[in-house]
């Protein structure tokens, strides 16, 4: 099962059989190699302080030969170094049976291994291709809350729109996601409420790649173009989606609501359904604004998004059962905070009022709350309000040197343009022929970048040289400008 049968490459080593031989299988039951290993698993914290280690591949050995063999004997030796290492584990950490790969789990002289994992389900089943409709909603939400299974109050799952082993969320071919749109921003701004949703629902959000404030809108090409390029800081999204992410974030770490995960909370040894809940979905009378708690005493957490490409607007109760949690209960005559941390502005509304509390929010918006007895703010150092409001117009043609150089398999190529132009840039071998037209069209005044692949344009791979790049701008008034770079691909 899982391909972990073990077969023979051409020199002897074995393999799982259900991957390539590039995917080795070390036996984990034996003493010495697995004494080698922990070494020079010591050997990296000793000499260069790491704070964690990322375990490709740990269902592997996790399910071949045992938590005794690898999570155990891994874990003690380097917990006792660094405590406070973080161990994180390619494996699935959510749904019945997750919890056995966790540190939490103890049974029988037994115990797992791993600090996090991934919810590899919450990607398939409620994020990948997500359909911006109520059933899609309602399909994320039982997805977030694991159909009611807990792993463990310090067992952390990695919850994310894209990974290094999927497409990027906006991905074209073969066909366009679900989140794509031919107007940049629209697509960009539909990321939005799932970001949303992923930085304060339970769990650990991971973010790859950028998660399109770098490249990645439109990508085409290759699968590991899609997957696994360079990253470009500069990309068109940034200006949108880097003070989103600047915001929830902030929100994340500085309100322990939307940290904290589920406890025992009746003192029986386990985290279940018994317990108090860590998360509480919210209805708001209309099935596209989802909305949803974070219980926590005296300052609870609430999240509301609007998944509709129109203003929206709902009505949430917030007085069921355990929905949130305070001291004293609901005081129907006493005066509650109703904090947008997301815009840091407030209203107090009485107890009696919490029944029935309005919320009003733009296509793909977002609202997060704390309900709370305190008025509560974000605090942020130096906030971006828009990114491209902070870029300056350039005064002459430039080209500047690609990056990384030399670079495998792809390379970013940024130019600048101060008034819109006609712009070719294309990519030549040392010799001068063509390999491939990266640009040839019209662009605005501003910064640019495009990726080269390292393909010509019949999509074959090149080979190891020096190329030129050559960009041509025609601007209005001034003579053409012709700028040429050299750049070294390696393989």
């Amino acid at each position: 099962t899982y391909g972990l049968g073990q077969s023979l490459d051409p020199f002897g080593y074995n393999y799982y059989s259900g991957f390539s031989d590039q995917l080795l299988n070390m036996d984990w039951t034996d003493i010495d190699a697995q004494a080698e290993m922990i070494r020079v698993y010591e050997y990296w914290i000793r000499e260069f302080g790491l704070d964690g280690y990322r375990f490709d591949v740990y269902w592997g050995p996790e399910r071949r030969y045992g938590t005794q063999y690898m999570g155990m004997p891994v874990r003690e030796a380097l917990k006792h170094i660094k405590p406070d290492i973080l161990l994180l584990g390619e494996d699935s950490g959510t749904g019945t049976g997750s919890e056995f790969i966790y540190a939490d789990w103890k049974r029988n002289g037994l115990w797992g291994g791993l600090d996090a994992a991934y919810d590899f389900k919450l990607y398939w089943n409620g994020v990948r291709n997500f359909g911006f409709d109520a059933s899609a909603i309602s399909v994320l939400h039982a997805n977030i809350e694991n159909s009611g299974f807990y792993p463990g109050p310090n067992s952390l799952y990695l919850r994310y729109m894209e990974t290094q082993d999927e497409d990027r969320i906006y991905n074209i071919e073969p066909a366009p996601s679900t989140y794509y749109d031919a107007n940049s921003e629209t697509a960009f701004r539909r990321t939005m409420p799932m970001a949303s949703v992923l930085f304060t629902a339970p769990g650990l959000p991971m973010l790859w790649n950028g998660q399109e404030v770098g490249w990645g809108y439109g990508i085409p090409g290759h699968k590991y173009n899609r997957t696994r390029s360079v990253i470009d800081w500069s990309f068109e999204g940034k200006g949108i989606l880097e003070p989103h992410y600047q915001r929830i974030a902030h929100i994340r770490g500085q309100f322990r609501a939307f940290t904290m995960l589920k406890q025992d909370t009746n003192g029986d040894g386990f985290v279940d359904a018994a317990d108090l809940p860590d998360f509480v979905r919210v209805g708001s009378g209309n099935g596209l604004l989802y909305s949803f708690t974070r219980p926590y005493p005296d300052q609870n957490g609430l999240t509301v998004v609007n998944f509709w490409e129109n203003t929206l607007g709902g009505r949430m109760d917030l007085t069921g059962e355990n929905t949130l949690q305070f001291t004293d209960g609901i005081q129907p005559d006493s005066l509650y905070y109703l904090n947008n941390l997301y815009e840091n502005t407030y209203q107090q509304i009485p107890g009696s009022a919490l029944d029935s509390v309005e919320v009003t929010l733009p296509a793909y918006g977002t609202a997060i709350f704390t309900v709370s007895l305190t008025r509560d703010t974000v605090s942020i150092s130096d906030p971006i309000v828009d990114v491209r409001a902070y870029e300056q117009v350039p005064t002459e043609v430039a080209l500047e040197q690609n990056y990384p150089n030399p670079f495998n398999p792809a390379t970013v190529i940024r130019f600048s343009l101060p008034q819109a132009s006609t712009v070719r840039l294309a990519v030549y071998d040392i010799i001068g022929r063509h390999v491939s037209t990266l640009v040839d069209g019209r662009r605005e005044a501003g910064a640019h970048s495009v990726i080269w692949d390292g393909t010509n344009g019949r999509g074959i791979r090149m080979g190891t040289g020096v190329y030129l790049y050559r960009l041509t701008a025609d601007v209005l008034g001034e003579s053409r400008s012709v700028l040429i770079r050299k750049m070294l691909l390696v393989k």
